[in-house]
């Protein structure tokens, strides 16, 4: 596990019920990163669908390089 990273976040309402948001992790020391997009619409009140997906991405060995992508859907209900 490294001890310098590089973080961003970035997140824009495309329309009231959408949203596009991107997550960006970099590990200074080994280069390898970890990105995760998704996408989440709002199918009424309090009801949430995110579609996404976590991409790793660096050497073997590396922090986020032996990691398979993953690639998932979310039902998120508020109460």
């Amino acid at each position: 596990m490294g001890r310098q990273y590089l973080g961003a976040y970035a997140s824009y309402e495309i329309t009231p019920l959408l949203k596009w948001a991107n997550f960006l992790v970099v590990n200074l020391a080994d280069r390898s990163r970890y990105f995760s997009p998704t996408l989440t619409y709002s199918l009424k009140t309090n009801l949430d669908l995110t579609v996404g997906v976590q991409l790793f991405r660096g050497n073997n060995g590396s922090e986020y390089g032996r990691f398979n992508d993953v690639y998932y859907t979310q039902l998120q209900w508020f109460f």
